[in-house]
């Protein structure tokens, strides 16, 4: 099928330019100006005074999770119908293994809950959450099953991992050529200013905010950008809140290491004054 869209404001990275489209089977095959004269056009869109963006992909969200007793409200077929109406045509979701479940499982479970309820394009991240001797394969595995990227929390029970094994996924990751999603903070330091608080009876949302400051986030990042390092391998930090943490990502990639890193609305437009 041939789509012509035309007499639209067509965003490019380089800015805007005021000419018409042609989609065929799901792909931009030209964009130029008087295009009807290419051959058969099978649906004309007409787009005056509006703006056409390529789909847009989120490497970040969450449909069905479950955490302890509560499930996240959405589940592929009501988050992806949310993401399409904003102009999302990706995501990518994360596949958490379960208690006594394996990496490649876990996915596996995942895309079969997509398949048949997902209204656009879906992927995953492979979350690892436990370290035994299976684990080296199942990465190859995941990776084979096209899932290159993992992720990696170094706080939350049943999520953290300890350092050396994180040093040592690391490398396996390296070695099946996938890439490292980590969320940074200093776990045992936020606990520990938790407890502090609850024991002062300090349980106001503004504690919340006082007990995760910003170099909890970036010692992590620190850290995580000083192993990296050594492996050589290719880094991803998720929900980055600071601006001491981007300066030491940013120093990292002048060094020549792989690494990208997001952020949120929250973070750019709000401060801690809406605690309060």
């Amino acid at each position: 099928m041939r789509t012509l869209i035309h007499d639209g404001k067509i965003v490019l990275h380089t800015g805007i330019i005021l000419e018409d489209l042609i989609i065929e089977d799901e792909k931009i095959t030209a964009i130029g100006t008087d295009l009807k004269s290419l051959g058969t056009i099978d649906q004309t869109i007409d787009a005056t005074d509006k703006l056409i963006f390529p789909g847009l992909i989120d490497v970040h969200v969450h449909m069905p999770w479950k955490i302890g007793d509560f499930r996240s409200t959405d589940d592929f077929t009501s988050g992806s119908r949310a993401a399409v109406c904003g102009g999302v045509t990706t995501i990518i979701d994360f596949a958490i293994p379960e208690k006594g479940e394996s990496l490649y499982e876990a996915v596996q479970r995942q895309r079969k809950e997509a398949e048949g309820s997902c209204y656009i394009d879906f992927g995953f991240h492979a979350v690892i959450n436990y370290f035994d001797k299976f684990l080296p394969e199942e990465i190859q595995k995941v990776v084979r099953g096209g899932v290159p990227s993992f992720k990696l929390y170094m706080l939350y029970p049943g999520l953290q991992l300890r350092d050396g094994e994180i040093y040592q996924i690391m490398q396996w990751v390296k070695q099946a050529g996938g890439l490292i999603g980590i969320h940074a903070e200093n776990g045992d330091i936020i606990d520990h200013l938790i407890n502090n608080f609850v024991a002062q009876g300090k349980l106001d949302a503004y504690y919340h905010y006082l007990s995760r400051p910003a170099f909890v986030e970036a010692e992590a990042i620190q850290q995580i950008l000083f192993l990296n390092q050594v492996v050589d391998g290719k880094l991803y930090f998720v929900h980055v809140s600071s601006s001491i943490s981007l300066e030491l990502i940013n120093e990292a990639k002048n060094r020549g290491q792989e690494v990208y890193a997001e952020t949120c609305p929250h973070y750019l437009l709000l401060t801690a004054e809406k605690y309060k």
